[in-house]
This record gives C-alpha cells, sequence and structure tokens, in this order.
C-alpha cells in the first residue's frame, strides 16, 4: 500500500515525499550521497530492493538427521552421498519458501 505515492516511478515518489517533509518540517537536510547501485542488466534501470514478509523452513537444524538418513541409504553412485551430506553440511541460512518472483510457486497461506 503506497497511500498518494502508489503507482508512481520510485524517482517520482523520492521528489514528492522529499517535498511533503519539507511542508510539515520533518526534513532535516537533503544532500547527495554516492553508493553502488544495482541495475537491470537489460535496461540498466536502477534494482530497487522493496522488503517484503518472507516466509522460511528451518533446514539447517535437519542436518545431522539428513546425514544419518542418508547413511541408511545405499548410494549408486557412491559418491552422491558425500555430495547429499556436503551440502547439507554447507547450509548458512534457512530456506525462503516463499519467494517473490515472477516465476515463483506461490504458497497458499491465509491469514485468519
Amino acid at each position: 500500500n503506497g497511500g498518494k505515492y502508489k503507482g508512481l516511478t520510485v524517482e517520482k515518489a523520492k521528489e514528492i515525499i522529499v517535498k511533503d517533509l519539507e511542508a510539515v518540517g520533518l526534513l532535516e537536510k537533503v544532500e547527495p550521497i554516492r553508493q553502488e547501485i544495482g541495475v537491470c542488466d537489460r535496461c540498466k534501470t536502477p534494482i530497487e530492493i522493496l522488503e517484503r514478509k518472507q516466509w522460511f523452513m528451518k533446514t539447517r537444524i535437519l542436518t545431522d538427521r539428513v546425514e544419518k538418513e542418508a547413511n541408511e541409504v545405499v548410494w549408486y553412485p557412491d559418491y552422491m552421498k558425500t555430495r547429499l551430506i556436503d551440502w547439507a553440511r554447507s547450509l548458512d541460512w534457512d530456506w525462503v519458501i516463499s519467494r517473490q518472483r515472477i516465476f515463483a510457486t506461490p504458497i497458499p497461506i491465509w491469514y485468519c
């Protein structure tokens, strides 16, 4: 919900937000900053990172169980067991199951 800024480009919204803050005396200063900003490979427009509520599945807590269960299976070829265990041990964060991407599979969750 962008309120009165909904539908505006990021640049236009920034301009109006600055004016609105200035109008109510909440703007302390405006100054240029230098920062690296990712751009789209195709059209070269800046990539804006938008925070969204995400759902995660705790996967790191399953590492020991993955290894235990992998040892119960007869693997063909043998090295695939090592590959699975190495992968499980290398997990640095939990799995984001609610990816906000165009081609992501939506998950059916309702808030009641």
